[in-house]
């Protein structure tokens, strides 16, 4: 990649992050709508053990350099396809300009919804319901046939979900180390799927706030207390980057439509942590996704509000899936 090549990646990974930090908008959707999925999917599948055991070596960092600061030596295609250590710099040179996009806009974005998250709590959770019902038809769509099997896995999953979302709590304010592990892990996987994004796993599993909280003190409030969360976090996600995105592209590989009905079900058994108007609490380290779903008491502004921040979140995921659509076109 030369320099404007290289500023264009940090750009993707910009509106990617601005997905990515947003429940229900798919940084694989985004990917997808700037015509650089392929080779994103591609690229994550070369950062295993030959790329591990790569970095022992001196060329490994001399390739690296040189593509940090230039670009790569050209070579010819059956050259470089036999290269497989080219091939991983080439995909770590990819995955990291994106990935500094990615947490630019991660940066940028920690403060405005760590405040609306505080100041509007039932409009927020009304964008982010209207964001992740639309997106469900996304998975729903890339189903090439629905037959009992698909049909099956979105009933399993959908109920599943429902019922393991109401089943806890997890603190707010100190999530395990090992649980933020866990969760950095899984979330990354939704970065290789349309459809469903890594805030929403984070959400899902109580971890947003969490981590936004973590991200806004660093940056913010020059807070080094955050860092053991996010340096965790951050390990969790190489970990799933090497393994659970090869178990994904296995299941999208060998039973695509299945594993779409699952996903599709898993959205939907979310929607239960998403609704905007809850119980109130008096522990207040309880996540509020967590407490009893309730009807609104009175249709006063903080409603239309609500209702409003829903249909804009619809909006956003039906406009973002037509110009994919002519990307692909």
């Amino acid at each position: 990649m030369n320099g404007k090549q290289k500023l264009a990646q940090v750009g993707r990974g910009f509106c990617m992050g601005c997905a990515d930090i947003i429940p229900g908008v798919s940084g694989g959707t985004v990917a997808l709508t700037l015509g650089i999925y392929e080779r994103l999917v591609g690229s994550i599948r070369l950062m295993d053990a030959q790329l591990v055991k790569g970095v022992f070596s001196g060329r490994f960092w001399k390739l690296l350099w040189q593509g940090l600061v230039g670009t790569l030596p050209e070579l010819p295609a059956e050259e470089r396809e036999g290269d497989p250590l080219v091939r991983r710099v080439e995909a770590a040179l990819f995955i990291g300009f994106l990935v500094l996009g990615i947490l630019a806009a991660i940066a940028a974005a920690a403060k405005v919804i760590t405040m609306a998250r505080d100041g509007y709590p039932e409009a927020t959770r009304g964008f982010f319901l209207g964001l992740v019902a639309a997106s469900v038809k996304v998975p729903f769509g890339y189903m090439k046939q629905r037959k009992w099997k698909e049909y099956l896995a979105i009933v399993l999953f959908t109920t599943g979900t429902w019922l393991l979302l109401g089943l806890g709590q997890v603190d707010v304010h100190d999530p395990s180390l090992f649980y933020v592990f866990a969760g950095g892990a899984l979330a990354i996987c939704a970065m290789i799927l349309p459809g469903i994004s890594g805030a929403f796993i984070l959400l899902m599993l109580g971890l947003y706030d969490p981590v936004l909280l973590a991200v806004k003190r660093l940056v913010y409030e020059q807070d080094f207390a955050s860092v053991p969360t996010l340096a965790v976090l951050v390990g969790g996600i190489l970990v799933g980057i090497v393994a659970f995105s090869r178990v994904l592209h296995y299941l999208l590989k060998n039973h695509h439509d299945v594993t779409m009905g699952a996903l599709v079900g898993l959205m939907l058994g979310s929607l239960r942590v998403l609704w905007p108007f809850k119980e109130a609490s008096a522990n207040a380290h309880a996540r509020t996704e967590t407490l009893a779903n309730v009807l609104p008491q009175t249709f006063d502004g903080t409603f239309f509000a609500t209702l409003v921040a829903f249909v804009v979140g619809v909006v956003i995921v039906l406009a973002l899936e037509q110009v994919g659509k002519r990307v692909k076109a």
